[in-house]
């Protein structure tokens, strides 16, 4: 949802939108591949707060975990 909310308020200036959703998919991509790095770079761009206690609370507690570190 994130992408297309990008595009419909970026609907004037597309380029911008475009470049947007190219980083924002390959962020969520590479979330998807376990990366912590790409988690917490991606958590800090969403500019949501709640989302940021939410995330750092997750972080901390599997930023050791094997699984996220191979």
């Amino acid at each position: 949802m994130g992408n297309l909310y990008m595009l419909g308020v970026l609907s004037e200036q597309v380029g911008l939108a475009v470049v947007l959703i190219i980083v924002n998919t390959v962020l969520m991509i590479m979330i998807l591949k376990f990366n912590k790095y790409e988690f917490l770079i991606a958590t800090i761009i969403s500019l949501n707060p709640l989302l940021w206690i939410i995330n750092v609370i997750y972080l901390k507690n599997r930023w050791n975990h094997q699984k996220v570190n191979n």
